[in-house]
């Protein structure tokens, strides 16, 4: 697991604990609201906390695409890569 998935964990398994959801086992595959239960409004309080955690901004024309934490990751990885050229 490198640096920005471990980070991206991290703050899924908080925001989770905020959303009061414990005691799931988040990989790349975990379906966001499938596998955790998130509701539309969840899901849009997760991406908050995700883009005040990494100080970025998903577009809603990335957000729907997002579906698994492995598609956060990617997401994190393209934007990081935008960033520094």
């Amino acid at each position: 697991m490198n640096l920005k998935e471990k980070q991206t964990r991290y703050s899924l398994t908080s925001g989770n604990m905020y959303m009061g959801i414990e005691n799931i086992e988040i990989n790349r595959e975990t379906n966001i609201k499938n596998d955790l239960g998130l509701n539309s409004f969840d899901l849009a309080q997760l991406v908050c906390n995700v883009e005040d955690e990494f100080d970025v901004e998903i577009p809603d024309s990335e957000m729907k695409n997002i579906k698994t934490v492995g598609d956060v990751v990617d997401y994190l990885e393209k934007a990081s890569r935008l960033r520094e050229s």
